[in-house]
């Protein structure tokens, strides 16, 4: 009886162990998992990249000389966009970063990849509470002429904004086949 159970905790224990997985493999997996989020992730870097033109045009021109209350529906307006181009890179970083990954070159990508997307969701994320601080302002901090300085250090963190471009499809077609 005694070898019975022992067999049966060395066979419990072997089918525990799954053994490790090739580079290539782990290469694949993280290739298809990014892959069911790569047309969604390269439209959030469009729409990035032309909310930027958008909210500076708005900044550079009628932000100063807009009525007040009109100047906070733009911002909420604003608000909501920048929300939503925020919503794609850190819906995706949720969902990819539980992945798990042999250590190596796969691994690196993965956490590399994972690091992109937090820097860019934090990024887009501030953008969005610029818009919603001039959103939630109240009236009275709107007396003075031209733009609040709020929105005013916005437009030149937006001005030195550089263009979004696709980081993650060359990292990932880097890795072994």
């Amino acid at each position: 009886m005694r070898i019975w159970y022992a067999l049966l905790a060395v066979g419990l224990a072997a089918c525990r162990h799954t053994p490790p997985s090739s580079p290539a493999h782990d290469a694949s997996r993280l290739r298809s998992s990014f892959a069911q989020h790569q047309s969604a992730y390269l439209a959030s870097l469009a729409a990035e990249n032309a909310l930027v033109s958008a909210t500076l045009q708005w900044l550079n021109t009628s932000a100063a000389t807009q009525p007040r209350s009109q100047l906070r529906s733009t911002a909420c307006q604003f608000t909501e966009r920048w929300a939503r181009v925020y919503f794609v890179p850190r819906h995706i970083h949720q969902l990819l970063r539980f992945d798990r990954y042999t250590p190596g070159p796969v691994e690196d990508a993965h956490t590399r990849l994972l690091e992109r997307l937090r820097v860019r969701y934090f990024l887009l994320h501030e953008y969005q509470r610029y818009g919603q601080r001039a959103c939630e302002a109240s009236v009275q901090s709107y007396n003075v002429p031209g733009l609040p300085p709020g929105l005013a250090e916005f437009r030149a963190r937006l001005q030195a904004h550089p263009q979004a471009i696709d980081e993650l499809t060359p990292l990932l077609d880097a890795l072994p086949r």
